[in-house]
């Protein structure tokens, strides 16, 4: 490592963190010998490009004269290294939740106001969710949507509440995801699709 890229690293500690600038700091950040580290501390410390640190009168610590101190930021390594950590998985979710966008047609068919010809998948997992197969109507192939349905209407009639209610959830649930999964099949055929591997069914 060059002394100009343990500036660097020195800068980067003391405006983005709250780590004090010790010896062991600056050479476990840097990843140079100690032996450099000691020397390019003193010679920085010479040229004015380091003061000395007063709010840690325990231990030698230097601060970058000229440079604002982070405010807020992590006060070890461990806590710098866990942001660190958060940022990549953070990077990672977005791309994940950039992907499945793509897949499912993009950010249009998520809204309330899909482009024509098209199903949202936020109404139709709504809807499902809500009335249970009654939402299925919406962008479900009729011959499995309608059967659904209508038996989820006679069930309701017929059963009494305290039977159902224990399977509501369960029910809300699988609706939800049904309903998800017929939007998506509809944007991606063009018309109403059986879940079920036997064929499309007419009608849009």
């Amino acid at each position: 490592m060059k002394r100009s890229d343990f500036e660097e690293k020195t800068i980067e500690l003391w405006v983005k963190t709250r780590i004090p600038l010790t010896t062991a700091h600056l050479q476990y950040h840097s990843g140079a010998p100690r032996k450099n580290v000691e020397q390019w501390c003193k010679e920085l410390l010479a040229e004015d490009f380091f003061g000395i640190d007063g709010d840690h009168p325990d231990e030698m610590a230097y601060e970058v004269v000229g440079a604002h101190r982070a405010k807020n930021g992590p006060k070890s390594f461990e806590e710098m290294e866990k942001m660190d950590s958060m940022k990549g998985e953070l990077v990672v979710a977005k791309r994940v939740a950039k992907g499945a966008l793509a897949a499912t047609g993009g950010e249009s068919v998520w809204s309330l106001s899909p482009p024509e010809g098209k199903k949202s998948l936020l109404i139709s997992g709504g809807l499902s969710l809500f009335f249970g197969p009654l939402g299925l109507l919406y962008a479900g192939a009729w011959k499995e949507a309608v059967p659904a349905a209508l038996l989820w209407l006679l069930a309701w009639k017929i059963l009494p509440g305290f039977l159902i209610g224990p399977f509501f959830g369960l029910i809300a649930f699988l609706s939800c995801f049904a309903g998800f999964a017929y939007a998506y099949k509809f944007n991606k055929t063009g018309t109403r699709t059986p879940l079920l591997p036997k064929g499309e069914d007419a009608g849009k």
